[in-house]
């Protein structure tokens, strides 16, 4: 077998697809990564019965991981830009009140309450899910420049990080 294989195992009257990496190490592992796709990265020259021992060992722990990862998949929703859809923000719910203003100079988000209120020039997809973006980028970097602040005098590196800001 190459390394980097695309490969299937049946067990049990199922079949599962997964790809095979050969790596210079001492110990096998199975990785499933949030999309349900399997890697398999096993030392060079392991036998193939014992790969195939391997998978049938963590059966039912690769099946679990797969069903929780299709349930959790299936129970995303597109996202819907209009009033009344539920915004995260720093773990509270916000429902969204869209605002059309022609005379804004930017789109904009504002936290007014307990809502989410976007205002922008046009009421269309592309611009609030833009606007919304913007929002959390700006607020996610004044965050983490606070605790920046916050936390500058525990380190040496004062005015190098003051530089950075």
């Amino acid at each position: 077998m190459m390394s980097g294989e695309d490969m299937t195992h049946t067990y049990l009257d199922e079949t599962i697809m997964y790809d095979l990496l050969y790596k210079k190490r001492k110990t096998m592992g199975i990785y499933i990564d949030g999309y349900g796709h399997i890697e398999l990265r096993i030392p060079k020259e392991t036998p193939d019965e014992r790969i195939n021992q391997l998978i049938e060992e963590k059966w039912d722990w690769i099946q679990k991981s797969i069903k929780e990862t299709k349930d959790r998949m299936a129970g995303q929703k597109e996202r819907v830009y209009s009033n009344g859809e539920v915004f995260q923000y720093l773990g509270c719910n916000y429902p969204a009140e869209i605002v059309q203003d022609i005379n804004s100079k930017q789109d904009h988000v504002a936290v007014e309450g307990d809502k989410l209120v976007i205002y922008v020039m046009q009421n269309e997809d592309e611009r609030i899910k833009q606007a919304l973006k913007r929002f959390y980028y700006q607020r996610c970097k004044a965050l983490v420049e606070d605790r920046i602040r916050y936390y500058q005098s525990s380190f040496k590196l004062k005015t190098a990080v003051n530089q950075n800001l």
